[in-house]
């Protein structure tokens, strides 16, 4: 190997191990932050460190106060609006094995579950993902509303909207 080369190659190897330190970094900070804060690193437009971030999380044990909080603030919702379908159907899986509760209330959002405010962002994919993995659509809001009251509503008030009449069709054939 060449002088030249060496240096390159050593080079390249330093410039390897300072991203890795400032990235690692971040996900390590990132970890502090919680599993709401992994997840938002994963989804980084930086692909490094939401990589990192990704393993963390997904290698991740929550805590019981993290898993607390997160049902307080109905946390299942947070993986559901990952903006690639796949990542939040394994990020959901991998919250609700951790404890999370797919049918906690956020008490201070109404009593709002992550059914309640994904039927109302009018993601049939999204509210089927949270379907699939248990989410009950008789549970009531702060206002004694279900998340297919808050669907016929919705629906009454955009009637030309396909996807809000799927949206009901789909929460009606639903186990209650």
């Amino acid at each position: 190997m060449s002088r030249r080369t060496r240096r390159l190659a050593l080079a390249a190897a330093g410039l390897a191990l300072a991203a890795a330190v400032v990235f690692g970094g971040y996900a390590v900070s990132a970890r502090a932050g919680g599993p709401h804060h992994l997840l938002t690193c994963a989804e980084a437009d930086n692909a490094v460190a939401g990589g990192i971030c990704a393993q963390l999380l997904k290698h991740a044990t929550f805590s019981a106060g993290e898993v607390q909080a997160l049902n307080g603030e109905a946390g299942a919702v947070y993986p559901v609006q990952a903006a690639d379908l796949a990542m939040a159907g394994e990020m959901l899986a991998l919250f609700l094995k951790n404890g999370v509760d797919i049918n906690a209330r956020n008490e201070r959002a109404a009593g709002m579950t992550a059914l309640h405010t994904t039927v109302m962002a009018g993601d049939v994919d999204r509210i089927t993902l949270l379907l699939h993995h248990g989410a009950r659509a008789d549970v009531v809001n702060a206002r004694g509303e279900t998340a297919l009251d808050l669907a016929r509503l919705l629906s009454r008030r955009s009637p030309d909207d396909a996807s809000r009449k799927a949206i009901v069709a789909l929460l009606e054939r639903s186990p209650r």
